[in-house]
């Protein structure tokens, strides 16, 4: 299988490069790639740093809605109040956003104002968002 070709042309970084960007600069496999970003080993520190380096270059994010696709987690946490204005509450979502943090998650934080019809709506789209909990 072929690798496409790189996207950066005369020093412009694309908006939103691959991870076959970063194995074409790097001169290796896209696998390999994804072994250096998920710190799975089987490869060399010269390799890792040949990787490290093109990903610094061309601004390279992983992709989380596909590793979301394989992993089955999205690395995010819904959180659904009925108000922020009282302090118990904001101070619950800071807790909370600071906990998901520490974990390397995302908080997504909703409102719904004592309306239980608005409070099953934020359920049924934190559903449809895949949130881990």
């Amino acid at each position: 299988m072929s690798r496409p070709a790189l996207r950066v042309h005369a020093g412009v970084v694309p908006s939103r490069s691959t991870i076959y960007d970063v194995a074409a600069l790097a001169g290796v496999s896209a696998r390999t790639v994804s072994r250096v970003v998920n710190d799975e080993g089987g490869f060399g520190e010269a390799t890792r740093l040949r990787v490290l380096e093109a990903i610094a270059k061309v601004e390279y994010r992983p992709n989380m809605l596909a590793r979301a696709l394989i992993t089955r987690r999205t690395g995010t946490v819904g959180l659904v109040v009925p108000q922020l204005v009282d302090p118990f509450f904001a101070e619950l979502v800071d807790g909370v956003q600071v906990a998901a943090k520490a974990s390397g998650r995302t908080t997504i934080i909703a409102k719904h104002d004592d309306d239980l019809a608005e409070f099953d709506s934020i359920l049924e789209t934190l559903s449809s968002f895949a949130v881990d909990g």
